[in-house]
């Protein structure tokens, strides 16, 4: 068994921060849910319609 000092301690950091999907001139209001370095999940309050997912989004956090 390890001590606990070699435990790691994870935090959240955006722990529901409000965030802004954009793509061109559309803004999808949403808000974060999780994330790490390769990508993140967020919650919408409408129902996600069919998109391009080939191209780019850009993803604002409000901290």
């Amino acid at each position: 068994m390890k001590p606990d000092k070699d435990l790691q301690q994870f935090h959240t950091i955006f722990d529901g921060a409000i965030a802004l999907l954009s793509h061109d001139d559309v803004e999808y209001p949403c808000e974060l849910i999780d994330i790490c370095l390769h990508g993140c999940l967020l919650g919408f309050q409408n129902t996600w319609e069919a998109h391009n997912l080939d191209t780019l989004y850009t993803l604002t956090l409000q901290l």
